[in-house]
C-alpha cells in the first residue's frame, strides 16, 4: 500500500495543505471536512 502527500486547492479558494492520499485513491480528510470531487480545483504533489 502506497501513500502521497498533496496540497488541494478547492474552486472556493480554500486549500488542503498536506493531505494524505493512500494507494493514489482514497483521500483522507479531517472529521469535520466534507468535500466532493466536483469542488476540487487542482490537486499538486507535495515533492518535499
Amino acid at each position: 500500500m502506497g501513500y502521497q502527500k498533496v496540497n488541494i486547492k478547492l474552486k472556493s479558494g480554500r486549500c488542503l495543505e498536506n493531505r494524505v492520499v493512500l494507494n493514489s485513491e482514497f483521500l483522507l480528510l479531517e472529521n469535520d471536512e466534507e468535500i466532493n470531487s466536483g469542488c476540487i480545483e487542482r490537486i499538486e504533489i507535495v515533492t518535499k
